[in-house]
Order: C-alpha cells, then sequence, then structure tokens
C-alpha cells in the first residue's frame, strides 16, 4: 500500500514537472531531449542494485563506474567526457569542446544523482554566453540515477552544463559526448 502511494506521488511530480517546465520554458526548452532514469526502489535487476549502490555512495566515481557498466549499451558508446562535477546549489560546469564534425548520431548525454533535505525544483541546461538551452526542469530530486540526452548537432558550441537549483540541493554529475555506432543492428 504504501510503495503505491509513493508511486503515485512520484508520478504526480514528474507530470507537473513536465506540465511546468513545458511552460515556465517558452523559447528556452527544446523537446528533443530525452529523459531516462533507473529507479532507486525496487530490487529487480542487477542494474536496479548497482543503481542504488551509485546512488547511496553519491560519488562521481561511483556515478561514472555505474554508466561504463550498465548505460552505455551496444549501441552507443562514450566518445568523451567532457565534464564533471559534484555541486551545492546553483553552478556552472565548464565542457570541453565536443571532438571533429557533429554528425546527427551525436548526443550531449547527462547522468546526475540528486539529494535535497526537502523537495525543491531545479533545472539543467547548456549553455554559451548568455544563450540557454534548458534540458530538464525538475520539481525535486527523484531519489535515483537519471540521464538525459540531447542532439549536439542543436546546440553544439556549448560551454557550460548549468545547473539552476536552491541552496542543499547537491547534485553528482557526469556529461558525456556519445556517437551511435555505424554498422550495428
Amino acid at each position: 500500500m504504501r510503495s503505491c502511494i509513493i508511486r503515485r506521488a512520484l508520478v504526480g511530480m514528474t507530470i507537473t514537472a513536465c506540465l511546468v517546465g513545458l511552460s515556465a520554458c517558452e523559447g528556452m526548452h527544446d523537446t528533443s531531449a530525452e529523459q531516462r532514469s533507473v529507479p532507486a526502489a525496487g530490487d529487480q535487476s542487477e542494474s536496479e542494485a548497482a543503481a542504488k549502490r551509485a546512488a547511496r555512495d553519491f560519488t562521481i566515481r561511483a556515478l561514472t563506474a555505474y554508466e561504463q557498466a550498465y548505460d552505455f549499451d551496444d549501441d552507443m558508446v562514450p566518445a568523451r567526457l567532457l565534464g564533471k562535477a559534484s555541486t551545492n546549489g546553483n553552478s556552472d560546469i565548464p565542457l570541453r569542446s565536443p571532438v571533429g564534425a557533429v554528425g546527427a548520431d551525436t548526443t550531449y548525454y547527462v547522468a546526475y544523482l540528486c539529494k535535497q533535505p526537502s523537495q525543491a525544483s531545479f533545472s539543467l541546461s547548456l549553455k554559451r554566453g548568455d544563450e540557454r538551452r534548458r534540458l530538464i526542469l525538475h520539481e525535486a530530486c527523484m531519489g535515483g540515477v537519471e540521464s538525459i540526452e540531447y542532439p549536439v548537432s542543436r546546440f553544439p558550441d556549448a560551454t557550460s552544463l548549468s545547473i539552476h537549483a536552491s541552496d542543499g540541493t547537491r547534485l553528482v554529475i557526469a556529461m558525456y559526448e556519445r556517437t551511435e555506432q555505424k554498422g550495428m543492428e
């Protein structure tokens, strides 16, 4: 019964975050970003158990180890780490430039863990000077390993990943440039 109530609350928060994110980001939000998450609750697979360990350890090392083992599948490979950080509140993470020519199959891949003392919204955006592209707006931390992808071709000159969050909202983030392998089926 309790887990059913928690699931309903998470679904409600996700729907609210989506609705708020879509209306609050006019001109900044690009719907081509894809979000994925591994739930923190439930012991149904090895990858979910590993995600729980990464969330419990809450370090860049634990997050990148999880990503290498479970999120970088045969169809996608991490081409290069662009930036990583452990943050508290608002922050900008400087990024390395994407390598060479950017094709339609190249994406920014942001994996993150989040902890906060009380529920508060936070957002992740790509930034270049005063120009921003919001990737995601959350109403609160979800409690597990989260990730989002965004085509590099839509913002190839991003210089940083910008976190807009209240003090006390802690994030562990690793951002990659990923390229789909050619000829894989």
